[in-house]
């Protein structure tokens, strides 16, 4: 029987800025047996970040990481009326084992907890053991940082001067998308919607001519929404402090072209908010995951 060596690393959620300040990193190393489930992986998460009420989670497994659409997701069924079915789902994770899954050392995958919340991680398998030694599994064989309060308050004092924040910007729709495509942007806390527009029209290649708008909402398509656009005028008099923290639940989404409508979804990242460096022009892109998407592919290639 396997053992499996994991490493589970909190990348967002709806923590303060105090809290990522005093928590730069914050991780957990967990032991599991390869006959053990998935489920048995999400209640060894649970219980390592220490964790009170249960929400439906996935696994997205098979991709390059955290979600990468080309993962196969795992989760539990949904109950409808009598019966119990996959809401899009391609495995049950209380029925997958861990050796099922034929992971390989050094492999990354997704874990999505909450999906109101979104508190999402990353796990990378350490190692994979033939031998398993007699203990209790799984277990957690390594902290780093402390556990985020799950309900957190609503947030620290804005400073007094800007401070450098980390946005991670993922795409979530677009009409030519085929890859996952995540860009990492350095703004200053006092930047307005219209400079991150801006910035993420650089970050991804785009030609910027179209209108745009930003929306605070629970999810892409709910009704319930915030809207910031040229109408209302709220997009060059809005500053990221201005929103930040965003509600319990809520989350920060980027409409692009509203004939083809790209959509992005924007998420405080977990790096320590920090002064600007002396010499370093802001905003500025500091991490690409895929390639650019094409906003006009040349068909007849």
């Amino acid at each position: 029987m396997s053992l499996y060596t994991l490493e589970v690393f909190l990348l967002e959620g709806p923590v303060t800025s105090r809290f990522v300040e005093k928590n730069p990193v914050v991780c957990r190393t967990i032991e599991i047996r390869g006959d053990q489930t998935l489920h048995d992986l999400h209640r060894a998460v649970f219980s390592a970040f220490d964790r009170e009420d249960e929400h439906m989670y996935e696994f997205q497994i098979g991709g390059e990481g955290p979600d990468d659409p080309r993962a196969k997701r795992f989760g539990l069924p949904v109950e409808v009326g009598e019966k119990s079915k996959f809401d899009g789902m391609g495995g049950d994770a209380s029925k997958t084992t861990l050796d099922a899954l034929k992971l390989k050392k050094d492999q990354p995958f997704g874990y999505w907890f909450d999906f109101g919340d979104d508190w999402r991680h990353q796990i990378n398998v350490v190692s994979v053991k033939k031998k398993t030694p007699k203990s209790e599994y799984p277990k957690v064989v390594k902290r780093i940082g402390e556990s985020p309060p799950q309900y957190a308050e609503e947030g620290d004092e804005p400073n007094a001067d800007p401070m450098i924040w980390t946005l991670r910007v993922h795409l979530v729709f677009g009409p030519h998308a085929t890859r996952k495509c995540v860009r990492a942007l350095e703004m200053e806390s006092s930047a307005t919607l219209g400079e991150l527009h801006t910035a993420i029209q650089d970050a991804v290649g785009f030609d910027n001519d179209h209108l745009y708008e930003f929306f605070v909402a629970k999810s892409d398509t709910s009704r319930d929404r915030l809207r910031f656009d040229d109408e209302n005028g709220r997009i060059h008099t809005t500053s990221l402090e201005d929103l930040y923290p965003l509600e319990k639940g809520k989350k920060l989404y980027y409409l692009f072209d509203y004939g083809d409508n790209w959509l992005f979804r924007i998420a405080m990242s977990r790096k320590k908010p920090h002064p600007p460096e002396k010499g370093l022009k802001y905003p500025r892109l500091v991490e690409e995951i895929g390639s650019d998407p094409e906003q006009y592919p040349d068909w007849e290639e």
